[in-house]
């Protein structure tokens, strides 16, 4: 029989899917998804039963009122569930289906090398915002070179679930490519993998720690980790080739081979970028800004702006995290039944008119206002508040939607208040990638500026449009359908 793991997955997958969400709904359901999937046979809905059982006394899955709007526990009366409603996953659920999928495809993986258990050849240390841009290609781009690689597959900020399977990769592998951004020095997780990785370091005697510098320079790098002062580091912006090609260098000078057994090896020599075009660093602190304004050197201006979003995004880290495990958060709402219609009414009318504010915020006269018009100067207060009206407008998408999540409402109207709240997910998604694209952008300025003339000059286009996911959009109406049937 499967374990209780196997069930939490099934779930977990079935409230991830807008197609399938609605099974949760009934428990009978929920048993004929298992025996659709292979994972259960006909007569034995007992036996889920008693794991789904075993699943709620661990806080690893709910289910909300039932008739009359008491909450009463699974009752199973013979072979037969029965009614149980709107059942659903927890945020602790969701971590350990994360956890149990991530170790299934680890035994699964398509992978000559061996197993994690014997351990990697490097560990690749990241903050999750760098996942897309350096960490997975990197990761390609050395398994290409016959390098065995473990990177993490989930947000290492699901729990601390997650910690010991990832203190376990860091002991068995032989090095740590730790990826330094800014985003890594705004996490707590990141920099837990760094002391880890610092630790083996003294404990050995020998350098295991190999640097990749993503959007920062060696002034950033000094002001943060001390420990990494001495240590040179890749730069992303020559390329992620060339990264590889590095790090593979540092490895084969240090006498390790791909195909070398994985007893610990000596010092690794300190991965030396080539002269590149320079990249302007961002500053991240208030303390850096306030520096930044009283000195104005070239491009101050467009730095402060960037400055400001990223510090604003990294102290909304904890919700960002809360946001992306569903953690309902605000001050608990009741909503009856004559009442829920106009509530959820109101609550999508202010999403919907976001997208007005943000008009308003980005209106070309405030950001002339801010930056300047040609040949006057920038203002760097309103620049400033430019930057933290963004800022801002994301913390009200994330305490919208855990605002939400923490409003009781009756049990038909569940599933659209649900669907209603997923409306900030993609919002939420594209001023993250904003943030990051205005940093990245800004950052290169001195390299475009050098291939600039008079006849084209340097352009530097940075375009925020909030727009709610399709998918989101086509859930919500069927969720809504269901409602008026079943309210008729």
């Amino acid at each position: 029989m499967p374990t209780a793991s196997e069930v939490l997955d099934v779930l977990d997958r079935l409230e991830r899917d807008p197609e399938r969400r609605g099974r949760l709904a009934s428990s009978y359901e929920i048993f004929r998804a298992c025996v659709e999937e292979g994972l259960l046979n006909d007569d034995s809905i007992d036996w889920l039963a008693q794991r789904m059982q075993q699943l709620q006394g661990e806080a690893l899955i709910a289910h909300g009122p039932v008739s009359g709007g008491v909450r009463e526990p699974p009752v199973w009366d013979g072979n037969w569930l029965q009614s149980v409603h709107d059942w659903r996953v927890t945020s602790s659920g969701r971590a350990d289906a994360a956890l149990y999928r991530r170790e299934g495809l680890a035994t699964a993986a398509n992978d000559d090398r061996p197993s994690t258990d014997d351990g990697r050849d490097l560990f690749i240390s990241h903050a999750s915002e760098d996942k897309d841009s350096v960490a997975r290609p990197l990761r390609d781009a050395l398994i290409a070179r016959g390098w065995s690689v473990w990177l993490d597959e989930l947000e290492l900020t699901l729990g601390d679930s997650l910690s010991g399977r990832i203190e376990a990769a860091l002991a068995r592998s032989r090095f740590g490519v730790v990826v330094l951004s800014p985003a890594f020095f705004a996490k707590r997780w990141p920099q837990r993998e760094l002391a880890g990785l610092a630790a083996r370091e003294v404990d050995a005697g020998s350098k295991v720690i190999l640097p990749v510098w993503h959007n920062v320079d060696h002034h950033y790098i000094v002001q943060r980790s001390p420990i990494l002062a001495d240590k040179l580091g890749a730069l992303t912006g020559l390329g992620i080739e060339q990264v590889a090609d590095k790090i593979s260098v540092a490895l084969e000078r240090a006498g390790v081979r791909a195909s070398a057994s994985l007893s610990p090896e000596p010092v690794v020599q300190a991965v030396e970028p080539d002269d590149g075009p320079a990249r302007l660093t961002i500053p991240s602190t208030a303390e850096e800004q306030a520096r930044l304004v009283s000195e104005r050197p070239t491009y101050w201006e467009y730095l402060l702006f960037a400055g400001v979003l990223l510090l604003g995004r990294s102290e909304l880290e904890t919700k960002w995290d809360d946001h992306e495990l569903r953690i309902p958060s605000g001050a608990r709402r009741e909503v009856d039944q004559d009442s829920a219609p106009a509530f959820m009414s109101r609550e999508i009318g202010w999403m919907g008119a976001q997208v007005e504010v943000l008009d308003r915020i980005l209106a070309p006269s405030v950001q002339e206002q801010a930056f300047g018009a040609p040949g006057v100067e920038a203002d760097a207060v309103r620049i400033e508040n430019l930057a933290r009206r963004i800022v801002k407008m994301y913390e009200s998408l994330l305490d919208w939607a855990a605002s939400l999540r923490n409003t009781s409402v009756p049990g038909a109207f569940r599933e659209l208040l649900e669907t209603t709240a997923c409306f900030a997910d993609a919002p939420i998604g594209q001023i993250r990638a904003f943030i990051d694209t205005t940093a990245g952008q800004i950052s290169r300025l001195p390299e475009l500026a050098a291939g600039a003339t008079a006849e084209n000059p340097a352009t530097v286009t940075l375009t925020l449009t909030l727009a709610v996911d399709p998918a989101v959009q086509e859930r919500h109406k069927r969720a809504l359908k269901r409602l008026e049937q079943e309210l008729a």
